[in-house]
C-alpha cells in the first residue's frame, strides 16, 4: 500500500528541482583565476564586456580577461558583425574560450569575439514606437513644450527625455512603454527628444543629461523623477506612485 508520503514525494521532488533551477538562474561571469559572479550584462563593444546599470560607472572588462559567461534564461540581443551585418532578436546563451554562443532561428551558432563589433539588448523585446495606440507620443524634437496643454487631468503621464544615441535611454524607454501599455489605468508616455543641453526644451526643464523619466499622476502632480540610473525596480516603483 502506497503511503501518504510516497504519494507526495514526486511533488516535493518537482518543487525542489524548480527551486534549484531558480537559484541557478541569472547572468554569471567568470574572470581568469576567479569564481563565477552574478552580474548584469549590458553589452559588448570595443572588445570589452560591459556590466552594470547602463551608466558611466559600468564595468568594462577586456574580453581577453573573461573565462566564461552564462545566461539563464538566454538573453535576447542584437549583434553587429564585422562581416554579415546586423543580427536582430537572437538569443545569447553564453561565452566560453573566446567564443559567444548564440541561438538563432536557424539553430545554434558560435562567433569569436573578434568577429563581433557590438552586442546590445533592451529591457523588452518591443521596439520603441511613436504609435499613440501604444501609449507613446513624441511631443518635442527639441522645441519648447506647453506642458499645461499636454498633461490633462484624468490620465497619468510619463515624460521621457530621450536621446536615441544613448543605449540606456532606449532601454528605459522600451521598459516604460511596456509598463504603460500593460497598466490597468491610463498612462500616456510622452517622448521628448533632446540632442544636447542647449536645446530649447532642455533649457526649459533644466535637462543637462539624459535619459530622464518624470512621472505625473492623474491630478497632474509630479510624483517622481528618475535621472540617469535606470534600474527596472526604480521604474517599477515610480509607476506605482502614479497608478
Amino acid at each position: 500500500m502506497i503511503s501518504y508520503f510516497q504519494r507526495l514525494l514526486p511533488m516535493f521532488l518537482c518543487l525542489w528541482s524548480m527551486m534549484i533551477g531558480m537559484a541557478s538562474a541569472g547572468q554569471t561571469l567568470q574572470l581568469f583565476g576567479q569564481s563565477p559572479k552574478e552580474v548584469r550584462f549590458m553589452g559588448f563593444k570595443n572588445q570589452k564586456v560591459i556590466c552594470g546599470e547602463g551608466t558611466k560607472k559600468d564595468l568594462k572588462l577586456p574580453v581577453t580577461n573573461v573565462t566564461a559567461m552564462q545566461f539563464d534564461p538566454p538573453l535576447k540581443v542584437y549583434i553587429n558583425l564585422r562581416v554579415g551585418g546586423r543580427m536582430e532578436n537572437v538569443f545569447l546563451e553564453g561565452f566560453k574560450s573566446g567564443t559567444f554562443l548564440v541561438k538563432t532561428p536557424q539553430g545554434e551558432r558560435k562567433f569569436s569575439a573578434t568577429e563581433i563589433i557590438s552586442i546590445d539588448h533592451s529591457f523588452s523585446s518591443d521596439i520603441f514606437t511613436q504609435d499613440a495606440g501604444q501609449n507613446v507620443t513624441v511631443i518635442s524634437q527639441g522645441e519648447v513644450v506647453d506642458l499645461k496643454t499636454a498633461i490633462q487631468p484624468g490620465s497619468s503621464y510619463v515624460l521621457h527625455f530621450h536621446d536615441e544615441k544613448v543605449l540606456t535611454s532606449v532601454r528605459s524607454g522600451n521598459y516604460a512603454q511596456r509598463l504603460a501599455h500593460d497598466s490597468r489605468r491610463p498612462v500616456r508616455l510622452y517622448r521628448i527628444n533632446v540632442a544636447n543641453s542647449t536645446d530649447p526644451v532642455a533649457l526649459q526643464f533644466g535637462i543637462v543629461s539624459v535619459p530622464q523619466l518624470w512621472f505625473y499622476d492623474a491630478s497632474g502632480a509630479l510624483k517622481a523623477k528618475i535621472i540617469n540610473r535606470m534600474a527596472e525596480e526604480d521604474i517599477d516603483a515610480a509607476f506605482k506612485k502614479i497608478r
